[in-house]
């Protein structure tokens, strides 16, 4: 079975009912030129690709956005319940938000959502703040694996220093049954990923966003 670990359907026809919303994504994706995606076109494009699945990543970054979410967990799980067979939904919470792992657990439990995603850079905080723990125990409660973006973002209001493959080491050794996966391999910190994932068993990678034409010219 192939799966494509890293998608983010922002722009899927089922979840664009809202205009307000979608020049939202737009403006904090940073992305203007896409078209809206029916489903149909997703599936055709799975099988180009010899893809099997898809993993859909919601964003929640409401606090730093004056309270709007950017692809929620319901939305989430309204994709995987019209195409299960597809489709495999991750959860996302704010951290900075006092309910963030009531909305976890509800994600888990309620949605029955598979992993969570969190992306630092934006949401400004680096892996090893306390506010994050109280959503790794929850993922090590129910067993769930986390995606964390790692390395360069393109989006808007991003920082790189919170995303940096290295600043992990310290959450992947007081978590060792915590499964992290550091998205986009760090890219550019493509030998410090691969060093973490050689020393922590608990550490996985993905290669979204690597490559666009060739390995090599991109690395």
């Amino acid at each position: 079975m192939f799966i494509d670990m890293h998608v983010h359907p922002a722009f899927y026809e089922p979840i664009q009912a809202e205009p307000e919303r979608e020049e939202l994504r737009h403006q904090t994706l940073n992305i203007y030129k896409n078209g809206t995606a029916l489903l149909e076109h997703v599936f055709h494009q799975m099988k180009c690709a010899g893809l099997d699945r898809l993993c859909l990543l919601p964003q929640d970054y409401h606090t730093l956005q004056g309270g709007q979410v950017l692809v929620s967990n319901e939305e989430i799980k309204r994709l995987v319940d019209m195409a299960p067979n597809y489709f495999i939904g991750f959860a996302s919470v704010d951290p900075h938000d006092p309910h963030a792992p009531e909305q976890l657990e509800r994600a888990f439990t309620d949605l029955h959502l598979r992993g969570l995603k969190l992306h630092l850079g934006r949401q400004h905080f680096y892996p090893s703040d306390g506010i994050a723990e109280p959503l790794y125990e929850i993922c090590e409660k129910y067993d769930k694996p986390i995606i964390f973006h790692s390395g360069l973002s393109w989006e808007d209001d991003t920082f790189t220093k919170y995303c940096r493959p290295d600043v992990f080491e310290k959450t992947a050794a007081a978590h060792p049954k915590l499964r992290m996966c550091l998205a986009h391999f760090g890219w550019p910190w493509c030998r410090e990923t691969a060093m973490l994932m050689l020393k922590y068993p608990n550490v996985y990678t993905d290669t979204g966003a690597l490559y666009f034409d060739c390995a090599r010219e991109f690395y």
